[in-house]
């Protein structure tokens, strides 16, 4: 049987799912397991990340595209090629395989394709409260791999996966950088409280376009706090090399601008943060282990209180502006008490645990659902 884990958006998303790949081909021999991806970029990534795993089995592909599609793609979408397009275009490489693992929904359009006897496992990525996670698009994958009980309550609750449909797996980035912190060096060489700022790349969530430069540039005007600007990857995807130059010039001696590099993705930065400063990003999650003072930006006058879409920011207080960030910084650390418990709660209630890593779970979770449906097709 072969079974494919495909990575057909940016790298950020790989961490979430690869380790499944490598102790499925590791734990389960019988299963043929290829890794496909779209760029050398991406395969240069996982191929780091395999060397964690030397027993592993897996075999590569990148993706095809026609040349002058690739080119025009290029031009139009940079370095990722169109998600669409390769789909479409390597229609006949999907069709070889029984199984495919995604962490991402535009992958659906398979079945559009014909590709029905494909079997779609949805891995996810990140462990975010936005209603994007829940949308109703999910109901058409035949299994899916959640990181913990709130996505799984608040799938079943909307109806888009049934009591069967899912294995609780936890979360295979802990696997990678939470268990073995990446090697880096010191940020910086003051002994100063370090912010991390991570704004979101949805207009309509994020804080970037209306506090971001102010904040920015409270943190050049102070020796009192370090700053890591390091948003969400997506961003500044499309900015020219003239903007990204334009917003290095924030770096200083208290201020590391980082526009996407692999350390905004292997938790470098929420290692060495001690405060968080945002506005709806999963990597909330990520920095809340341990738990440490968060504060959330209300940039779009949200009616959040009660709002399941904005579960995080029980985790600490909301500003409606940045007017007085100062001050809200000096006290994040002394009234931290009062929210330690609700983040300490929700993150037993967002990522599952076990004595078992999520890549072996979700290895065996994906062979078990495998045999059953294999067993369901033979008596069918």
């Amino acid at each position: 049987m072969k079974i494919g884990f495909l990575y057909n958006a940016q790298v950020h998303q790989i961490p979430h799912s690869a380790p499944m790949a490598f102790e499925l081909s590791i734990r389960h021999p019988h299963l043929d397991v290829t890794i496909i991806v779209p760029t050398t970029t991406h395969l240069t990534f996982l191929q780091e990340l395999g060397t964690r795993y030397p027993d592993h089995t897996c075999s590569y592909v990148v993706t095809t595209l026609p040349g002058v599609v690739r080119v025009l793609s290029q031009l139009w979408s940079g370095s990722l090629p169109p998600k669409l397009l390769t789909l479409a275009f390597n229609r006949h490489l999907f069709s070889t395989f029984d199984a495919l693992v995604v962490p991402e929904r535009t992958s659906l359009a398979l079945k559009k394709l014909g590709l029905n006897r494909l079997k779609l496992i949805h891995s996810g990525h990140g462990a975010g409260d936005r209603e994007v996670a829940f949308e109703p698009r999910l109901k058409e994958f035949d299994f899916m791999l959640i990181p913990g009980q709130k996505h799984a309550d608040r799938l079943l609750r909307l109806g888009l996966v049934h009591a069967d449909g899912y294995a609780l797996v936890g979360y295979c980035k802990f696997d990678l950088y939470l268990k073995h912190p990446p090697d880096a060096p010191r940020l910086f060489s003051n002994g100063n409280q370090t912010v991390l700022y991570n704004p979101h790349f949805r207009p309509q969530f994020s804080s970037w376009i209306t506090m971001g430069r102010q904040i920015l540039e409270w943190f050049t005007n102070t020796t009192t706090y370090n700053l890591i600007f390091a948003p969400h990857i997506r961003l500044f995807e499309g900015a020219t090399m003239a903007e990204q130059h334009e917003l290095q010039r924030y770096t200083g001696e208290n201020i590391l601008v980082d526009l996407g590099s692999d350390a905004g993705v292997n938790m470098t930065y929420t290692h060495a943060a001690d405060i968080y400063l945002g506005d709806i990003s999963s990597q909330v999650y990520e920095f809340l282990i341990p738990p440490r003072p968060c504060i959330f930006l209300n940039a779009h006058a949200a009616d959040w209180n009660n709002n399941p879409n904005y579960l995080c920011w029980k985790c600490g207080p909301v500003l409606s502006n940045v007017d007085d960030l100062g001050s809200h910084l000096d006290t994040a650390t002394r009234t931290h008490a009062e929210y330690r418990p609700r983040q300490e709660t929700l993150v037993q209630y967002t990522f599952d645990h076990s004595e078992h890593s999520a890549g072996v779970r979700g290895a065996n979770a994906i062979a078990e659902y495998l045999a059953r449906a294999i067993t369901t097709q033979e008596k069918g």
